[in-house]
């Protein structure tokens, strides 16, 4: 008896067999825990993890496991489930010692009875909600597809479909993201009262589930024959099965990654086809996808509460089939076995990502920015404010004239923003658009729109004692109504280029984002504003700048950073391009707290500072055509300046070398021809950077404007003799390191130019702060 227990050699599975365990290699009845299993090895693996066993080897802890050997050794029949990934964290655990097992959570096979869910006859529509969520999801993901491929903005919806290669797709896997996570907080209740650690650890796992029913769902809704080959990855976004060595094209090694995620593939055709047969529609889908968040939502947040919500959604969910489809009693049933396939294709994909990050650099770096955007980043939306640039206008001239006009009087106004009186700060290239942000001020909070200001440090907002005409069309802080309000009563008063703002400092609580509050900050209330602010739509300004420019207190954003709501005292600046009159959209982001690793090149030139006030560093060289200037110039670094601004000699060696001409109007603006291609370029702190062409010129219609201006100031004014905006940094990615005192230039990864007919500028705020381990 003896002899043949030794010569049973350890059964080695195949995992293209799924009839046989894959732990002892008798026949199979399924997937248990991850793994495919037999009966007797998933009834092992349940009881070791629920009544915390601990066996030991009494051999040389490599004893054969096979179907006729499977009891000898159960150290190395555990050790081996977990080799073969079996999952604690679906273990079904006992509440009563005896008795029958009482689950803790749906199965596949036995979701919880609704008997002991509500048995209210009225809905608390909770489904209601979540469809409104997610339809509103996927109406905010077509937005995004429009901001990232503009040129597609006036397509018809059914043209605009394109089959993309892997590059893309993660591309827009990462800018979704914080979408999912405003869907969860806002139309998924209770999510947005778990913590930050919670909410991080949900999000991290349910997005695998829940980018696979997306994907399905609208595949069933897109492209809904049966024999269609083309699967939906985003909205404009699909691939095509027959065709994955294209979606692989862009990879390292495609034929490696078409490898690796074959399987994974053919289990999402088998999930699409079965959203397809069953015709699922928008309520069921969400249903789904309300399941599959509170099921992960149990694991990492509080159970009861997640329980009680997942018990609500599918009794909802349940009543709905009934009501919709009266003569398909089986069609909840078959919704919730979808869970199971999607738990399969998750495990796979899982499998496919962690093999490819091995042999890969793309699959790293994808997945470690997806971390980082799960960890440590939450978006807050800037809209836009459009002057000038409407559709009233019949006529080119008349468009370029008032482009024009605008133009020029923000060059009169950089004097007095950069001027050598310090109490003179102008919010430049405002008369094109202007970034507002929406914060929440007090408690309970108060909103207001504000302007974003990289130029000042100063942080204020109407106050409601304001009782000039222009404050009576602002959003005004009420204090009396605030339990966080402390006042200070330190006057200030901030003299800008078309007059004053005026009053009194306090400190509040300020929510730029559900999860970012600064608490106790220093705020001005303004109880005047001069009459320029009326038709301005804003009401305050939040500045970015050194503390040095600060004139009653502390810069909300190094408060935030005292707070330890930011890891560094650094922001990046990202600026994209999105279609004219697509207000809301994202075009940009400003992450506080350290690098945009998304959006922007990990190579970065670091330029040290001239002076910790205003962004100042030196360039010593400008290059145009082979064709060079030396000289030592002062310049400054402005995410509010629509052009860029030069000296006299780069300004006129400029316009020879381009053989640019003035417009007729006299009002400073030279134009070129568009197919006249050209690039310029600047060194400073022994890097140069190249500013290409499509950001050197606004395209206006048919014409091609040059985005410079001459700017002659002197360096003993105190004033930058050059200023760069927003062409430089749709270029380059501007880094605002203001611990180490220095300004970091990384190219940005869509790095495209302005188009006025088509084209304005939004920016989203990215706050980046540190979940606790």
């Amino acid at each position: 008896m003896l002899e043949s227990r030794l010569v049973i050699h350890d059964y080695k599975h195949d995992p293209e067999n799924t009839n046989c365990c894959a732990v002892c290699g008798a026949d199979a009845c399924g997937l248990h825990f991850g793994v495919t299993a037999c009966r007797a090895c998933a009834a092992f693996f349940r009881r070791s993890v629920a009544m915390t066993k601990n066996y030991k080897c009494k051999l040389h802890h490599n004893c054969p496991i096979h179907k006729d050997s499977r009891n000898m050794c159960r150290a190395c029949r555990y050790k081996k489930c977990e080799r073969l990934g079996m999952q604690k964290t679906n273990i079904q655990f006992y509440r009563e010692p005896f008795g029958h097992r009482k689950l803790l959570k749906p199965t596949i096979k036995k979701p919880i009875p609704l008997s002991h869910a509500s048995t209210s006859t009225s809905t608390s529509n909770v489904l209601d909600r979540m469809s409104e969520g997610y339809q509103k999801y996927h109406d905010n993901q077509r937005s995004l597809f429009f901001a990232l491929y503009p040129e597609t903005m006036f397509q018809d919806p059914d043209t605009v479909w394109r089959e993309v290669p892997i590059v893309e797709h993660v591309r827009f896997e990462r800018s979704s993201i914080p979408l999912v996570l405003a869907m969860l907080k806002e139309y998924f209740s209770p999510y947005d009262k778990f913590t930050k650690d919670e909410m991080a650890d949900v999000l991290r796992d349910f997005s695998f589930f829940f980018g696979r029913i997306d994907q399905a769902y609208w595949t069933t809704r897109y492209f809904p024959g049966i024999d269609d080959k083309r699967y939906v990855l985003h909205f404009g976004q699909y691939v095509n099965v027959d065709n994955m060595g294209r979606f692989y094209q862009d990879d390292q090694n495609p034929k490696q990654a078409e490898l690796f995620f074959m399987p994974t593939t053919h289990r999402f055709v088998h999930l699409t086809l079965k959203f397809k047969k069953l015709a699922v529609d928008i309520t069921e889908a969400a249903g789904i996808v309300g399941a599959a968040l509170w099921r992960e939502a149990m694991l990492h947040a509080d159970f009861n509460i997640s329980f009680n919500q997942l018990q609500l959604t599918m009794t909802e969910l349940n009543n709905y089939c009934r009501k919709t489809y009266p003569d398909n009693p089986s069609r909840f049933g078959l919704l919730m076995l979808i869970l199971r396939d999607i738990e399969e294709l998750i495990q796979g994909l899982k499998e496919a990502v962690t093999i490819g990050r091995l042999s890969n650099d793309h699959y790293k770096k994808a997945l470690e920015s997806i971390l980082m955007i799960f960890n440590k980043v939450i978006q807050i939306p800037l809209d836009v404010v459009d002057y000038g640039f409407s559709s009233s206008f019949n006529h080119d001239q008349d468009e370029i004239s008032l482009i024009g006009r605008h133009f020029s009087k923000s060059i009169r106004n950089i004097k007095l923003k950069y001027g050598a009186n310090s109490s003179t700060q102008w919010l430049y290239g405002y008369q094109d658009t202007i970034y507002i942000g929406e914060i929440k001020v007090g408690t309970p909070p108060q909103t207001f729109r504000v302007v974003i200001d990289t130029g000042s440090s100063n942080f204020w907002i109407v106050d409601s004692s304001c009782k000039e005409p222009q404050c009576a069309v602002k959003n005004r802080f009420v204090s009396k109504n605030s339990s966080t309000y402390t006042a200070v009563n330190k006057p200030w008063n901030i003299k800008y280029g078309t007059g004053d703002a005026s009053g009194t400092s306090c400190t509040e609580s300020i929510k730029l984002n559900d999860n970012f509050t600064v608490q106790n900050a220093e705020m001005g209330q303004a109880v005047f504003i001069a009459k320029f602010f009326e038709d301005q739509p804003l009401d305050g300004i939040m500045g970015l700048g050194f503390p040095s420019l600060n004139k009653y207190g502390e810069p909300i954003f190094i408060t935030a950073y005292k707070q330890g709501l930011v890891e560094k005292q650094m922001f990046t600046v990202w600026m994209h391009t999105v279609p004219f009159n697509s207000k809301g959209k994202i075009g940009g982001q400003i992450t506080y707290g350290g690098v945009d690793e998304v959006n922007c090149s990990p190579q970065i030139s670091y330029v040290p500072l001239k002076e910790a006030a205003y962004w100042l560093f030196t360039t010593t060289r400008f290059t145009i055509n082979s064709k060079s200037v030396l000289g030592d110039w002062r310049a400054i670094s402005d995410t509010g300046t629509s052009l860029n601004l030069f000296p006299t000699e780069i300004f006129d060696l400029i316009i020879s070398e381009t053989q640019a001409e003035p417009d007729a109007d006299q009002n400073g603006m030279y134009y070129v021809r568009c197919n006249k291609r050209f690039s310029y370029s600047f060194e400073a702190h022994g890097s140069v950077f190249k500013i290409d062409f499509d950001n050197t010129v606004i395209k206006i219609r048919n014409y091609c404007y040059l985005a410079i201006e001459k700017m002659d100031n002197k360096v003993s004014d105190g004033m930058p003799e050059i200023i760069f905006g927003m062409p430089l940094i749709r270029q380059y990615c501007q880094i605002y390191d203001m611990e180490n005192e220095r300004i970091g230039f990384a190219l940005a990864n869509d790095a495209g130019g302005l188009d006025l007919n088509c084209t304005v500028f939004l920016l989203t705020i990215v706050l980046v702060y540190i979940i606790k381990q």
